[in-house]
């Protein structure tokens, strides 16, 4: 793990913030993702879903994750839903590998969501994404005002 982001009280600062974003989003949960590109094993979430997370980190979800994959060529955030894996891979080894990290995922409740992109300066990708956005369409609306905010974080 980088130190750049391993540093455990500046991420309860982040996670705070956060949550203090999304204060009005009950039933939103929301990963906040760091993942060194030249080594995406390399990787930091803060998260409010713990059960989901652990399971994805044991299981290098990262690494097949169409999300992960599609921010890794684009600079605009996106919305997502669980059939994404139709739009990358769905004939090939990886793309059975993303259908099934989006199976699992919907075990946990992880069926749609948006996510806003920053690249760094030290080659990592960060990512904010919050799902389950129909249970609270206020977090959906103000989406583009959390993703101004994720630079100030």
């Amino acid at each position: 793990m980088s130190y750049f982001f391993a540093n455990d009280e500046i991420n309860q600062e982040v996670k705070l913030s956060l949550e203090d974003a999304l204060q009005n989003g009950d039933g939103v949960k929301y990963g906040y993702f760091i993942i060194n590109k030249r080594n995406p094993n390399d990787i930091q979430i803060i998260n409010n879903h713990p059960d989901w997370f652990e399971t994805y980190l044991e299981n290098l979800h990262q690494l097949s994750d169409p999300v992960v994959k599609m921010s890794l060529s684009r600079i605009e955030g996106f919305c997502w839903d669980e059939k994404i894996t139709l739009s990358t891979q769905p004939d090939s080894i990886q793309g059975s590998r993303e259908s099934q990290m989006m199976h699992e995922a919907r075990e946990y409740n992880v069926m749609n969501g948006q996510t806003a992109i920053i690249h760094d300066y030290q080659n990592n990708l960060v990512l904010f994404s919050i799902y389950n956005l129909s249970s609270n369409p206020t977090v959906k609306r103000n989406m583009p005002n959390m993703e101004q905010q994720l630079f100030f974080i």
